[in-house]
């Protein structure tokens, strides 16, 4: 936006790479159908994009999962990259450790201070599952929010590389570069998709 102008678009769609807190398989793609921040405030994305690329993937061939059938495709699915899974997407203010982007610390940690940063990440990733969670990175929410605030409408969808919750509730670390070389493209490909069946 300039001096207040209002940017004419028809949409913005944020395409890169997210972790799940469901069993799926790494590889996969994932399409937000409802975006949360942590206080679980919620948007919805644009009806008319979300359409577009759920047509947009089925015409690259990819199987659309919806929200309540997603923990039925398993963590060990044949093919990954053939998956589009829907579901609720939440941005978090900092970097879960992992991906190469620890968190920093300027002091040592004792073991106690770290028993208890472990449970209150288990509660509250428990927290964020039964609000119906399914996927989490830095960048969803804050892409609705912005397409709110401004009247372009938004879509976001994300390459799964990492899981970050265990079935037993506790953080996981599994970040794949096997499933970021193999997917990390493919959502760009459904947005040009998507935007070219629209024109």
């Amino acid at each position: 936006l300039i001096q207040g102008e209002r940017a004419q678009l028809a949409g913005a769609i944020r395409c890169g790479t997210r972790g799940t807190l469901a069993q799926l398989p790494l590889g996969c793609v994932s399409l937000s159908t409802a975006t949360y921040n942590e206080h679980l405030d919620r948007l919805d994305p644009d009806a008319a994009w979300i359409d577009r690329l759920r047509a947009a993937g089925r015409s690259l061939g990819m199987t659309n999962v919806a929200d309540a059938d997603v923990d039925s495709v398993g963590i060990n699915h044949p093919d990954p990259t053939s998956i589009l899974a829907e579901g609720g997407g939440l941005s978090a203010s900092f970097f879960w450790e992992g991906q190469g982007r620890p968190l920093y610390r300027g002091h040592a940690v004792e073991s106690a201070t770290a028993d208890m940063e472990q449970r209150a990440r288990a509660a509250k990733l428990g927290l964020w599952v039964r609000a119906g969670i399914r996927y989490i990175e830095m960048e969803d929410y804050t892409v609705h929010r912005i397409g709110a605030l401004t009247g372009i409408p938004t879509a976001t969808l994300g390459a799964v590389i990492a899981h970050r919750r265990r079935p037993d509730g506790t953080f996981q670390l599994d970040y794949s570069k096997d499933a970021l070389s193999r997917s990390e493209l493919i959502p760009a490909r459904l947005a040009l998709r998507a935007i070219a069946d629209g024109a």
